[in-house]
């Protein structure tokens, strides 16, 4: 593990945690109720003079953090008071929960709210876009509903392109949001992302054709377009034919933090710099260092073998009582070795999209090799269970026990996604699944085919990318 991760990632696909209110503001203005050995400002990973770990970005939600206006206005958090000179930070628009209702709908103003908060803590502010993946729950069709009451033209736009009322619903509102975002910005210098929306190859293009026209400074795939990479590089190479590429700033993926799809995110990165020479800054997002709190899990460490790459986890308090006397990086030491010495368990927990079950038996597998412990600073000065500096109070979990284990899960998770990058790019082919060479491979032939080696598996002289990019197609579908 390292302490400062601020030059970690450099040439790299950069993974963005995406920052939790209660976490943000308790590292800003918190207090421990029991004796600590840390001050919870030292929680605040985007200080450099956190004597835990500094890792300079993240991502923050509007859909989180400004659910109503008393939210909204709320600025006693680490990412409002952040150092900008030092950090990086895109802001999320909060358009799945408009969509899904856990924020009321208010027209311009739930925007207004929504930008404002962007602008006063975002390097990059999220279009609020209408999500198509939440078509069929019944909340687009209010939306649906509301606009032809409206009188908005749905039933004329859906003639037009076939893509169902409820589509046509989520692109005309993205749309509006659109034009108001541009119209409203409080500075000139507000740079906004647009949102790539679709749940298949025609909507993703008819939805590209309708929001390419405004001068945003870069691009966000939602949805299966960060699973299903030839979806994404179909709209690359649009975006390169038209123009829009050589003034793209920023590339992000949404709410997809799996190690192996960052680093097929940095191949992609790679390859439109090698093509074309266009450094376009490429992220992504997660929250589950701490969505994994809620049900009292912990990451214990992380496995990169050829056979798949996972994140090892443990229950909250499932071994209360017995480890008073250990430290928490002991016990989590401990909980990794287990899941490697498991021999009951046909194989060990894997990402399901790589390659086949294996058994354990006979395989590569190591501690030291395929193993990684989950290392943490805080897990070193915490003991596990005791009543004063302590994870776990007197066997129980506690206020205290939730901020303290997602700063050890934001290290563990930032560090796994350091070595599987530091694995993937010198091509360690013990510890890198070779699906994810070959989806390399296949990247490079469809953006860089110039310069593609002689020895690689794609040596067709095929001179169009879209043919070259049906060619390989399977290959890139990590769906």
């Amino acid at each position: 593990m390292l302490r400062d991760y601020s030059k970690a990632f450099e040439d790299c696909a950069l993974y963005l945690p995406s920052v939790q209110p209660p976490y943000a503001r308790f590292a800003h203005s918190g207090e421990f109720k029991r004796k600590m050995p840390i001050e919870p400002r030292q929680l605040n990973f985007l200080d450099d003079q956190s004597c835990l770990f500094y890792y300079p970005n993240c991502l923050y939600s509007a859909g989180v953090a400004a659910k109503s206006d008393a939210s909204a206005k709320q600025t006693d958090d680490i990412v409002f008071n952040r150092d900008r000179s030092k950090t990086f930070c895109v802001c999320d628009s909060g358009g799945f929960q408009i969509s899904t209702e856990a924020i009321p709908w208010e027209g311009n103003i739930t925007v207004e709210r929504m930008l404002g908060w962007m602008e006063a803590r975002g390097d990059y502010c999220m279009a609020l876009d209408f999500p198509t993946k939440n078509i069929g729950n019944g909340v687009i069709e209010k939306h649906t509903k509301a606009l032809i009451d409206d009188c908005v033209d749905l039933v004329g736009f859906n003639k037009r392109n076939r893509l169902s009322l409820d589509y046509n619903a989520c692109l005309y509102l993205t749309d509006e949001n659109n034009r108001a975002f541009t119209g409203l910005k409080a500075s000139p210098s507000t740079k906004f992302v647009n949102v790539m929306q679709g749940r298949n190859e025609r909507e993703s293009k008819v939805w590209y054709e309708a929001m390419k026209g405004y001068p945003f400074s870069g691009w966000s795939f939602a949805g299966i377009h960060t699973r299903d990479l030839a979806l994404t590089l179909a709209r690359i190479l649009d975006m390169k034919s038209d123009g829009f590429l050589k003034d793209c700033e920023i590339i992000h993926f949404l709410g997809n933090t799996t190690l192996h799809l960052g680093c097929m995110y940095t191949a992609i990165k790679r390859a439109i710099k090698r093509a074309w020479g266009y450094d376009i800054a490429v992220t992504y997002d997660g929250s589950n260092p701490f969505s994994q709190i809620q049900f009292g899990t912990i990451y214990t460490g992380f496995i990169l073998s050829r056979y798949g790459w996972c994140l090892l986890t443990d229950k909250l308090p499932r071994h209360a009582g017995g480890y008073q006397h250990q430290k928490f990086q002991d016990y989590c030491s401990e909980c990794a070795r287990e899941e490697l010495d498991n021999k009951e368990q046909r194989f060990i927990k894997r990402d399901k999209h790589l390659s086949r079950r294996v058994d354990v038996y006979g395989s590569p597998l190591a501690h030291g090799a395929s193993l990684f412990e989950g290392q943490s600073t805080i897990a070193s000065l915490l003991n596990f269970d005791q009543i004063e500096d302590s994870l776990l109070f007197n066997s129980v979990t506690d206020p205290a026990t939730g901020h303290l284990a997602i700063n050890h899960n934001l290290h563990v998770v930032i560090d796994a996604h350091r070595w599987a990058q530091t694995a993937f790019r010198q091509k360690h082919v013990d510890q890198v699944p070779p699906e994810l060479l070959l989806a390399e491979e296949a990247i490079n032939y469809v953006l860089d085919w110039e310069h593609i080696s002689a020895s690689s598996h794609f040596c067709s002289h095929e001179p169009d990318p879209y043919v070259r990019l049906k060619n390989c197609a399977k290959l890139l579908d990590f769906t």
